[in-house]
């Protein structure tokens, strides 16, 4: 499931297994279970106010029961919902691990792009082409 943290800030909780769990800020990826520990950690307020979305919920599609997970993964989403995302994603570790699993040509080469600009970016550079 994945977390879209909108803080410039990392976000920390305990996982129900007692582990820290830390939320860099754009996209991590947390198991089913500390997304409801998660959830139940900030109950009192709305998902909204802390910056935190998450995503990947089980939805009733259509009439009666039918039920089934969208955007649960990388690979679930479609090539433009996951190159969205990838855009989102400043964790190495995450985008590697993508990298290695992705199948789709053009989600790969989002993957990669977004590599390249993390290892290329300098701080400030934003405020200085604003400049220009």
């Amino acid at each position: 499931m994945f977390v879209n943290n909108k803080q410039t800030r990392g976000v920390s909780f305990s996982s129900p297994s007692g582990a820290l769990v830390q939320l860099m800020p754009g996209i991590s990826e947390i198991s089913d279970e500390d997304a409801g520990a998660l959830k139940s950690a900030i109950a009192p307020l709305k998902l909204e106010e802390t910056g935190l979305i998450v995503f990947g919920e089980t939805k009733t599609v259509g009439q009666g029961e039918t039920k089934r997970t969208i955007g649960k993964t990388l690979a679930d989403l479609k090539p433009e919902e996951a190159e969205a995302l990838i855009l989102e994603t400043n964790d190495v570790v995450l985008l590697n691990t993508w990298k290695k699993s992705e199948k789709r040509d053009e989600v790969r080469l989002a993957i990669v792009n977004r590599l390249e600009f993390i290892k290329n970016y300098k701080p400030g550079e934003d405020e200085q082409n604003a400049e220009a």
